[in-house]
């Protein structure tokens, strides 16, 4: 009877310790509850390919605290308290979206600081936040680890996307596109009405000799006079520019930390 007892108490044992590992490991936590399972599922996969081909760590955190009073510092808390981040500098990415508040922040560290600039989580929470918004919570998420990837795989190679070293992302390309309509719209526009201006057989002239009969008016005197002078300044904008890079803050746990938020 002992050993059976002793057998069971080994069993309830690593099963607590397996969830403790999990609950420290799981790289999407939705405490909020906006995700479906199957959602939460999918994006694991995505993330688990990324930390095995760049032994980085990319996190998704969902909360639903109308309390919290600092949406950075819960971000870099919870990247610093649950373990997260590759290696001895803790290399990794936080997204952390609180529901209560309406707002969101990435938290980087270790290698994070190196391959995501300001710059860089400035993009991403552009991207994000519109999907956020529309309550596309998964969409916002998988911009969220495409990004990270790109980031990762272009930092790789020694292009860290910045001020100074932009890339397009998948957003930029539909901006572009959407550039190319327009203008050609406008363009189409100014030939139609080029067009249309050339099939009329009647056109008003601008000044009055157009209208007066050859050899019916004769100039006897002709005399220049000043009668005023206009003159106009216009200010050049002194050009400005940004090193980029990244910023850094310590968290309470004294850890290095870099990123962005916003709201949505």
């Amino acid at each position: 009877m002992k050993k059976i007892c002793f057998i069971l108490s080994i069993i309830v044992l690593s099963l607590c310790i397996s969830k403790t590992v999990y609950a420290a490991t799981d790289r999407v936590v939705d405490h909020a509850n906006i995700l479906t399972d199957s959602e939460e599922n999918e994006l694991r996969n995505d993330i688990k390919e990324i930390a095995d081909q760049y032994s980085f760590d990319v996190v998704v955190v969902t909360v639903d605290d109308a309390s919290e009073s600092n949406v950075v510092a819960g971000a870099d808390d919870y990247f610093d308290y649950n373990g997260y981040g590759y290696g001895s500098n803790g290399d990794g990415i936080l997204f952390y979206i609180n529901m209560g508040t309406g707002e969101w922040s990435i938290s980087t560290k270790g290698y994070g600081l190196v391959a995501f600039t300001d710059y860089g989580t400035d993009k991403i929470g552009e991207i994000c936040s519109p999907y956020l918004t529309d309550q596309s919570y998964y969409k916002a998420f998988e911009e969220y680890i495409n990004l990270s990837s790109k980031f990762l795989k272009e930092a790789e190679k020694g292009k860290i996307y910045d001020v100074n070293h932009k890339y397009k992302t998948t957003s930029d390309y539909f901006k572009s596109i959407l550039i190319v309509l327009i203008v050609s719209l406008v363009i189409s526009a100014i030939v139609i009405g080029i067009m249309k201006s050339k099939m009329k057989t009647a056109v008003s002239q601008p000044y009055a000799k157009a209208y007066v009969k050859d050899g019916s008016f004769q100039m006897t005197r002709e005399r220049d006079s000043f009668l005023y002078s206009h003159t106009s300044k216009t200010a050049i904008p002194k050009s400005t520019s940004s090193g980029g890079g990244t910023s850094s803050h310590t968290s309470s746990s004294g850890s290095s930390h870099g990123g962005s938020h916003g709201s949505f």
